[in-house]
């Protein structure tokens, strides 16, 4: 089955331009900042984190009240000890 190429709107294109700004303001977050999240799933818009819950039911539930459009998701993982 051949795959079919998605056309964006031009309003979409520019929001996956702003997720993409996003995702880079989020990767300069020290962990510090992040552990504050550590086994929660994070939205982010505009270089914020804007809602974050312990499910991502959770969290749909609280951006459909928020009304925000389309947001970054995240899952901040809890930190691991590796022995070896």
């Amino acid at each position: 089955m051949p795959l079919e190429r998605i056309k964006f709107k031009k309003e979409e294109i520019e929001e996956l331009k702003i997720s993409e700004e996003d995702e880079i303001w989020l990767n300069s977050l020290s962990g510090d900042e992040l552990m504050k999240y550590a086994g929660r799933y994070i939205a982010v818009k505009e270089k914020k984190i804007v809602a974050s819950a312990t499910s991502l039911d959770d969290l749909y539930e609280e951006l459909d009240k928020l009304r925000l459009g389309m947001v970054m998701i995240r899952m901040i993982e809890k930190p691991m000890m590796v022995v070896y």
